[in-house]
């Protein structure tokens, strides 16, 4: 697959990505979430980096999952996920009474 095919590819996700990061999950509470990252390699400026695609996925009370927050972060530091998970909480985001992660503090 070419370059400018993988552009255009994503280039049509856009929308939808953006839908996906951006709704507003404050109809519902979610008690339980999970934060997981996966690390892959990434084209930035022509230059090939590690990066890792972030998710927090909550369980809402009548045991359905919801994509709460989507994002890529440069490390699995404070400083890389601290914007990612206040970015769900500014959306309403509420009631958490577990949250889980692999290897954090």
């Amino acid at each position: 697959m070419s370059a400018s095919q993988v552009s255009r590819i994503c280039s049509s996700m856009d929308e939808s990505v953006a839908d996906l990061r951006e709704h507003d999950p404050s109809d519902a509470v979610y008690p339980y979430i999970w934060l997981d990252a996966t690390y892959t390699k990434c084209e930035d400026a022509g230059r090939v980096q590690s990066t890792a695609p972030v998710t927090a996925i909550g369980v809402g009370s009548g045991g359905y999952r919801r994509l709460l927050g989507l994002d890529a972060i440069d490390t699995e530091s404070y400083d890389g996920w601290k914007p990612f998970l206040l970015s769900p909480r500014a959306r309403g985001v509420d009631g958490a009474i577990c949250v889980t992660s692999d290897a954090h503090r």
